[in-house]
C-alpha cells in the first residue's frame, strides 16, 4: 500500500517522539531491503526460466502420445511464465490480496507511513525511499507466493496428463524447479522474520505512542487481515460474552464431572487438552517448515530436496578451524598444526573445501617452552555424510615440514611433502557452532622421507 493513499491525521501531544534515528540508519535499512528485493526477483526469475524450459520439453514429449493435450499445453506455458515474470517486476502495484504476511516488514512499512504523516525529525526523502522499498518487497513476496501456488497447480495438471500418457518420469525435473521456487520464496520470508538492530531501533521510535498504536490498528496489513470492530475497547464489545464461572459450569456439565470431588476438574482438563493440541500443532508446523511451508499449496517432493540450492553462495560457505598435535612425553606437545578451512556445501550431504595450516613448535616440555615456526601446509578436502553425524573425509595436502625463519625459505619445493588422507569425521552441534572430531589415515606417509605419522587425530569447530 502507498503512503499517498492515507488521509493525513492530526494528533495531539501523544505524537511526541521519544528518540531519533538518523538518515544513515534509514539509508542502511533501505539498502538492505532493496538488495533482498533484487536478489529475490533474480532468483525467482531463474527458477521460472528453468521451469519454463522443463515444461516445454514435457509438451514436446506429449506430442508423441497425445496431440490434443500437447497442442493446448504448448500455448499455455508462454503466457503463464510471462505473466509470472511481470508480477515479480511490477512490484510497485498496490497490495490487493495478502498471502505472505511478514510482521517485521509490515511494522517498518507502517512506521514509515506514520513518521511521514507526522513530520518525523529526519529526512523525509530517505523515509519515502524506505517506504517504497518495503512496499515493493512486500508485493514481490506476494507475487512469489501466488506464483508458488500456481506452479503447484501446474504440477498437478502435468501429473494428470503424463500419468494418462504413461510418461510420468518426465515430470521430475519440472517438479524440482517448482519446489525450489517455493523454497526460495520461503527462505526470504524466514530472513525477513528476524528483526535486526536497525529495525528494532526504528520501531522503538513509535512503538509506545498511543497515536501510532491507533494508526497501526487501522492502517497495517495485520489490520486488513483482522479488522477491528468499531466499539473495540468499550463495554459494548463485551455484550453477550459469558463469564468465567458460566463457562466453567457448562464444561462441568458437559464433561459429567462434579468438580474436585471426582477429580475431573474442567479447567485442568482443558489445560491438558490445550497442551496436547499445542504439541501436535508444533509437530505439524515442523513438518511444513521442512517442506518449505507457509503455503496452502505445498509441492510435495517425491525426491530428496537439496536445501542448499535456494541459498546464496555466501550462505553455503562454512568456515572452520582445527588443531592436530604431535604426542610427547612432556605436558606440552612437540608441535601443533593449527588450520583454517573454508568449505562449500555442494548439497546437504557433501562439502568440498580448502584450508591453510601453520605448524607451531612448543619447545621441549613445560620447563623449556620455545615458540617456533615448524612448518606450513596447504589442504583440500571432501566430506560426504554417511549416516547421522558420521561423515567420510578424504583429503589431499602439501606440507612444509621444516623449521623456517623467513618466508622465502618456503620456495624450496623439495622440502614439501604430499599427504593423501582418508578417514571418518563426527560432526556435533554445540549451540550455533558445530564441533568435529576426525581420525584420518595418511596412505602416502610411507613414501615420505623421513616417514611421517600415518594416523592423524584432529578436533575443530565450524562456524
Amino acid at each position: 500500500m502507498h503512503v499517498f493513499a492515507y488521509t493525513p491525521i492530526k494528533y495531539s501531544s501523544d505524537t511526541t517522539y521519544t528518540g531519533s534515528i538518523n538518515n544513515r540508519s534509514i539509508n542502511q535499512l533501505n539498502k538492505k531491503y532493496a538488495q533482498l528485493n533484487q536478489q529475490l526477483t533474480k532468483r525467482m526469475q531463474h527458477y521460472l526460466q528453468k521451469a519454463q524450459r522443463s515444461e516445454k520439453k514435457i509438451c514436446l514429449q506429449l506430442l508423441t502420445k497425445d496431440n490434443v493435450a500437447a497442442q493446448q499445453m504448448l500455448h499455455t506455458p508462454t503466457d503463464f511464465y510471462q505473466k509470472a515474470m511481470q508480477k515479480s517486476n511490477n512490484s510497485l502495484q498496490k497490495i490487493r490480496r495478502i498471502t505472505a504476511y511478514i510482521a517485521g516488514l509490515d511494522s517498518i512499512h507502517t512506521a514509515t507511513d506514520y513518521l511521514l504523516l507526522n513530520g518525523a525529525m529526519c529526512n523525509s526523502s530517505a523515509l519515502l525511499n524506505l517506504n517504497h522499498t518495503t512496499n515493493s518487497l512486500q508485493n514481490n513476496l506476494e507475487a512469489g507466493t501466488v506464483t508458488s501456488q500456481e506452479l503447484a497447480q501446474r504440477v498437478q495438471l502435468l501429473n494428470r496428463l503424463l500419468t494418462q500418457a504413461g510418461m510420468l518420469k518426465f515430470l521430475k525435473n519440472f517438479q524440482q524447479q517448482a519446489f525450489y521456487f517455493q523454497q526460495q520464496v520461503n527462505s526470504y520470508k524466514e530472513m525477513l522474520h528476524d528483526q535486526k538492530q536497525l529495525e528494532q531501533k526504528m520501531m522503538a521510535l513509535v512503538r509506545n505512542l498511543p497515536a501510532f498504536q491507533d494508526f497501526w490498528q487501522r492502517n497495517s496489513l495485520l489490520a486488513q487481515l483482522f479488522p477491528a470492530t468499531a466499539n473495540i475497547g468499550t463495554t459494548q464489545a463485551l455484550a453477550g460474552l459469558q463469564s468465567r464461572a458460566q463457562v466453567q459450569q457448562i464444561l462441568t456439565q458437559q464433561l459429567g464431572g462434579t468438580g474436585v470431588s471426582t477429580g475431573s476438574n474442567p479447567q485442568q482438563f482443558i489445560q491438558q487438552q490445550m497442551q496436547s493440541a499445542q504439541n501436535q500443532l508444533n509437530t505439524l508446523k515442523d513438518k511444513i517448515n521442512q517442506l518449505g511451508g507457509g503455503n496452502s499449496a505445498l509441492i510435495m517432493p517425491d525426491f530428496t530436496p537439496n536445501q542448499q540450492k535456494t541459498k546464496t553462495i555466501w550462505q553455503r560457505l562454512e568456515y572452520g578451524i582445527n588443531i592436530q598435535s604431535q604426542k610427547t612425553n612432556y605436558y606440552l606437545p612437540v608441535t601443533s598444526d593449527i588450520a583454517a578451512t573454508l568449505g562449500y556445501k555442494l548439497n546437504d550431504k557433501s562439502t568440498i573445501g580448502v584450508g591453510v595450516a601453520y605448524k607451531l613448535g612448543w619447545g621441549n616440555g613445560i620447563n623449556d617452552v620455545k615458540i617456533s615456526n615448524e612448518g606450513v601446509g596447504l589442504r583440500s578436502f571432501l566430506d560426504i555424510k554417511i549416516k547421522g553425524s558420521i561423515w567420510v573425509t578424504g583429503g589431499y595436502e602439501q606440507n612444509y615440514q621444516s623449521a623456517f625463519t623467513r618466508i622465502p625459505q618456503l620456495q624450496d619445493y623439495s622440502a614439501w611433502q604430499t599427504s593423501g588422507l582418508i578417514g571418518v569425521t563426527q560432526k556435533m552441534k554445540v549451540g550455533k557452532k558445530a564441533s568435529n572430531v576426525q581420525l584420518l589415515w595418511d596412505f602416502l606417509s610411507y613414501r615420505t622421507i623421513p616417514v611421517t605419522q600415518p594416523l592423524k587425530f584432529r578436533i575443530g569447530y565450524n562456524f
